[in-house]
C-alpha cells in the first residue's frame, strides 16, 4: 500500500473537487504556502491544517502533528476561553458586572494578544465576543447580525447568504452561519431563517455530511430546520426532517437534540391529526428533558401538549 503524506491527500482532494489552492486556502494562509505543504515542503500548523482539511470535507481527527510550545499554548488559551465564555452564558442571571463575565473577557483578551494577526483565531475569538456581548449589557440583533457576517468575512471575503453552497466552509465557518440564522429567528425573520437553513441542508447533503466527524452538525441543523418549517405550519416536512435529525443522532450518540427533536415530532403529529403518535412523544420529550433538567423546555412542552391534545405532563 502507498503511504501518502498530508500534503498529497490534500492535494488528490482538492482535484477531485476541482478547486483551486486560492480557492481551499483562502483566509487560511497564502497559496504558495498551500503550495509548499501539498509538495512536502512545508509543515502546516495544527489551525491551519484542520480548517484546510475541514473545507475539503476530510476528517480532521486522523490528522496528528507534533505541536510546538506555541501551538499548544493557543489551544489551551482557546479551550480556556471557551470554558469562561460557555459558565457565564449558563448563568441564571448573565450579569454583565458578573465575576464570570470579567473572567471570560480576560481569557479572549489573553487569547487575542498571544494569536496576534492569526486570522483563524481571530475569528474565532469575535465568535465568543459575540456571545459575551459589550460592557454594558448583549448586542442587538442587527449588532451581532454585522458581527458575525464580519467574522465569518475574515476567511471567506466572497460569503454571500445567498450562495451559501457557492463555498467550502470549516467548522467554524459553519458555526457562525448557524448563528447567522438563528440571530435571523430572533429577529422573527422567518423567510429569512428558513431559506439559510434550507441552503445548509442541501450543503449537507452535496458535501455528504452523513459521516462521523460531522454529525454535531448536521444534528443541529436538522434540528433548527424542522423548528422553523414547524413554526411555518409546514408540517410534514418538520416531521420528515426532525425524523431525519433523530435517525442521524441515534446513529452517531449525539444526544444533545434529542429531546428538541422528539418534541417537534410530537408537535407535527397533532397536527397532522395523528394523536397516539403525538401523545406517546410529548411523553418521551419530557422524559429525556426533565433526565437533563432542561425545566424552560419542559415549561414550554406542557403548554404545547395542553394545547395540542389536552393532556398534562407528568411532574
Amino acid at each position: 500500500m502507498k503511504t501518502l503524506h498530508i500534503g498529497e491527500v490534500i492535494q488528490n482532494r482538492r482535484k477531485e473537487l476541482k478547486l483551486t489552492q486560492a480557492e481551499v486556502c483562502e483566509g487560511i494562509c497564502e497559496p504558495m504556502t498551500l503550495s509548499r505543504i501539498e509538495n512536502g515542503k512545508q509543515s502546516p500548523s495544527y489551525n491551519r491544517i484542520k480548517a484546510i482539511l475541514q473545507r475539503l470535507d476530510l476528517p480532521d481527527d486522523r490528522y496528528t502533528a507534533l505541536l510546538d510550545e506555541d501551538e499548544y499554548k493557543l489551544e489551551d488559551l482557546k479551550r480556556e476561553a471557551t470554558a469562561r465564555v460557555g459558565l457565564f452564558y449558563t448563568t441564571s442571571t448573565q450579569n454583565y458586572g458578573s465575576k464570570q463575565r470579567e473572567e471570560a473577557l480576560a481569557a479572549v483578551q489573553a487569547l487575542e494578544e498571544f494569536a496576534g494577526e492569526d486570522h483563524l483565531t481571530r475569528q474565532f475569538a469575535m465568535g465568543l465576543r459575540v456571545t459575551l456581548g459589550k460592557p454594558d449589557g448583549p448586542y442587538s440583533l442587527e449588532e451581532k447580525l454585522a458581527l458575525l457576517t464580519e467574522a465569518i468575512r475574515i476567511t471567506r471575503p466572497k460569503f454571500d447568504l445567498d450562495e451559501i453552497s457557492s463555498l467550502q466552509y470549516s467548522k467554524e465557518e459553519m458555526a457562525l452561519i448557524i448563528r447567522i440564522a438563528n440571530a435571523y429567528s430572533l429577529a422573527g425573520e422567518k423567510r429569512k431563517v428558513l431559506d439559510i437553513y434550507g441552503q445548509l441542508v442541501k450543503y449537507t447533503r452535496k458535501h455528504d455530511w452523513n459521516q462521523p466527524q460531522y454529525a454535531d452538525y448536521l444534528v443541529l441543523i436538522l434540528t433548527n430546520y424542522a423548528r422553523e418549517l414547524g413554526i411555518d405550519k409546514r408540517y410534514e416536512e418538520a416531521l420528515e426532517t426532525a425524523q431525519l435529525g433523530w435517525d442521524t443522532a441515534i446513529k452517531y450518540s449525539d444526544y444533545r437534540c434529542l429531546g428538541a427533536l422528539l418534541s417537534i415530532l410530537a408537535n407535527s403529529y397533532a397536527h397532522l391529526g395523528d394523536k397516539e403518535k403525538s401523545k406517546d412523544f410529548y411523553y418521551q420529550a419530557f422524559y429525556i428533558h426533565k433526565a437533563l433538567g432542561n425545566w424552560d423546555s419542559i415549561g414550554h412542552l406542557r403548554n404545547d401538549a395542553r394545547d395540542n391534545l389536552g393532556i398534562e405532563l407528568g411532574q
